[in-house]
């Protein structure tokens, strides 16, 4: 084992060669230092908007622009939209096509009913076929009654349905199917009734109306009749029914969610309600009983 002297001894050598090196390092690091030039380093300044982008002037405010572009383009593009293949296009609903039969329905008979009318008037004199078809009108006329408010029922239910729905009514098979057999159960008895009146009035030789009701044939046009209202009240109700509790589309408005019924909507439907029993009140006595 060395001594202390030895020990020391080497401890001595050891920081004379570490010495030496830190030395030799330091002149070459200076002898580098002097031969190389470093670059300036160029002082870029930057203005930006606070919370906002680069203002004109900052190096990077036409990239800026150049990209906000770009996105406007994108956005452009995906937002834009795609035209339906032909085989896609929308069909009619259910509902417009029940208004405008009724409606088609009510303007004819008020047309021919004018026609008749007008002739008649410019004439100065009626003829015996004339003034009878111009009464067998005038009771046609009953037969559409209830038009204006089936129709303003069924364009309630279309608003429901394309509010519910965000206006993709079939993809959620909205209105119900049996609420669409409603509407066209109704709107068949209105035609059915003017139809059976027309029959009525050039067989039995008299408008339709309160002395339709005698004899063995007129009581079966009264059975008729009430058959017709019968199916005109059911199909009334059944679409009040089915706007009542329309379910939302969970997909859209999540489970148990959507819109409340809009006021406007229920102050028609009430209007309509009272609107039926109000006429049902008369019928006893416009049909002679």
């Amino acid at each position: 084992m060395p001594t202390g002297l030895q020990a020391a001894s080497l401890v001595a050598v050891f920081a004379t060669c570490v010495g030496f090196t830190l030395h030799q390092s330091s002149d070459i690091f200076q002898a580098q230092g002097r031969d190389v030039d470093l670059p300036e380093m160029r002082e870029v300044r930057h203005l930006k908007a606070k919370s906002g982008g680069y203002l004109p002037g900052s190096p990077l405010h036409q990239e800026q622009l150049a990209r906000e572009a770009a996105d406007e383009a994108e956005a452009e593009i995906a937002t834009e939209p795609k035209a339906r293949p032909a085989t896609e296009a929308p069909q009619v609903s259910t509902a417009m096509v029940c208004v405008v039969n009724l409606t088609t329905q009510v303007f004819v008979i008020y047309t021919v009913l004018f026609i008749v009318q007008a002739t008649c008037r410019l004439k100065g004199v009626k003829s015996e076929f004339e003034e009878r078809l111009e009464k067998y009108l005038i009771g046609l006329t009953d037969t559409v009654f209830f038009v204006p408010i089936l129709c303003i029922v069924f364009l309630v239910l279309r608003v429901r349905t394309v509010q519910l729905t965000q206006g993709h009514l079939k993809d959620y098979s909205l209105p119900q199917v049996w609420v669409e057999v409603a509407m066209e159960v109704a709107s068949w008895a209105i035609v059915a009734q003017s139809i059976l009146a027309i029959i009525y009035s050039f067989w039995m030789r008299e408008p339709w109306g309160k002395d339709s009701t005698r004899g063995l044939s007129q009581q079966l046009v009264a059975w008729m009749r009430e058959t017709i209202m019968c199916l005109i009240y059911g199909g009334f109700a059944a679409v009040c029914y089915g706007i009542y509790i329309m379910p939302a589309p969970a997909d859209l408005w999540g489970i148990g969610g959507g819109p409340e019924l809009d006021p406007a909507l229920v102050c028609v439907l009430l209007l309509a309600i009272f609107y039926f029993p109000m006429y049902s009140a008369l019928i006893p006595e416009y049909m002679g009983k």
